[in-house]
């Protein structure tokens, strides 16, 4: 009498189904996401729309994950993010920002990018604490709980146009 009762291939009936191991998808990485972020050559004529697409490709490159946003505030800068905020200071400069505008301007941005990145991932593209503002008695913050809630990508266009609008307000002796 056989004592090995485990299967091998010799043993098996012919109809058994092969044995396969799925795929492994390989890891998520922010230095991996990053590195589709595109970041174009600075321009000056074209500083404001550069910007636009440095910060909105960031943001989308963060929403292919729940946790990524929160791994961008919470990891150290790798060598992509080095990348990405290079080139976005090199924008500002082109377009003649000073310095210290440009400093404050770049983490204003990927901030804003990254926050709104972790809103998306609320259920219904809506954070929490926006449906609670919903939920607020009307008689104490009548405000609040009449106040529209835009879309996430309609909320984050519009407030990056007005950081864009500010960062035009503070060029030097030019119109944005």
């Amino acid at each position: 009498m056989e004592t090995d009762l485990l299967p091998t291939a010799a043993r098996l009936p012919a109809w058994w189904p092969p044995r396969t191991t799925p795929p492994r998808r390989p890891p998520i990485t922010l230095e991996g996401i990053l590195a589709g972020v595109r970041v174009p050559d600075a321009d000056p004529r074209r500083w404001r729309e550069q910007l636009e697409e440095a910060t909105a490709g960031l943001r989308e490159a963060l929403l292919v994950d729940p946790g990524v946003a929160r791994a961008a505030l919470e990891s150290p800068v790798c060598p992509q993010g080095l990348r990405v905020r290079e080139g976005m200071l090199a924008i500002m400069r082109a377009a003649g920002l000073p310095e210290a505008t440009r400093a404050a301007a770049l983490t204003g941005l990927l901030l804003y990018a990254i926050a709104d990145a972790a809103y998306q991932h609320a259920p219904d593209g809506r954070h929490p604490s926006l449906a609670a503002c919903r939920h607020a008695p009307e008689g104490r913050h009548p405000h609040l709980a009449s106040a529209p809630d835009a879309p996430c990508g309609e909320r984050f266009r519009f407030g990056l146009k007005l950081l864009l609008d500010g960062l035009a307000a503070a060029l030097p002796d030019r119109a944005g």
